[in-house]
């Protein structure tokens, strides 16, 4: 299960790079919204810093603060 749960972090990093490589912001913020919504992804420290990084290069400093306080 671990490894499975690994393996999905991974492709979901690799989508939200591609969509940000297109500039493609929103996909890239409803893909992260829609993951970190389930409960196996939820405490994912690595897919939170990936929205982080998202909203720090294309948000704004409230997006940003929102995350956080997430």
């Amino acid at each position: 299960m671990q490894t499975r749960v690994r393996r999905f972090e991974q492709q979901t990093k690799e989508k939200v790079a591609f969509l940000r490589q297109r500039n493609d912001v929103a996909n890239a913020r409803a893909t992260l919204e829609r993951v970190l919504a389930d409960a196996t992804c939820r405490q994912s420290r690595e897919l939170w810093a990936a929205y982080l990084d998202l909203e720090a290069a294309f948000g704004s400093p409230e997006s940003v603060r929102r995350i956080e306080a997430r």
